[in-house]
């Protein structure tokens, strides 16, 4: 008799992406342009084995800021960013 029985299981493994995005932008004079990014990432995905599942969810947000200054003897440009990833993996029982 083997060690580890063999499992005959149809198992499906769900996936869930979503995304959203905007961005603004202003320019202030003519030689003063400033924006504000933002993207928001939600996936969910089920892995592992039919005797061992998980489910890993991440969610992600990241903000951008950008700063640009032109005049006719210099330009000038700042960029800021801030991402915050949050992952977990969880158990997942399933029934046969």
């Amino acid at each position: 008799m083997p060690e580890f029985p063999s499992l005959n299981v149809n198992q499906s493994f769900p996936i869930d992406i979503r995304f959203a995005e905007g961005r603004m932008d202003w320019n202030a004079t003519s030689a003063i342009r400033v924006f504000y990014k933002f993207h928001h990432d939600y996936n969910l995905a089920t892995g592992g084995s039919a005797v061992s599942p998980y489910q890993t969810v991440n969610w992600t947000n990241t903000s951008t800021v950008g700063f640009d200054y032109t005049q006719a003897i210099m330009a000038h440009t700042s960029r800021f960013g801030y991402a915050n990833f949050n992952n977990r993996l969880e158990s997942q029982e399933l029934t046969f």
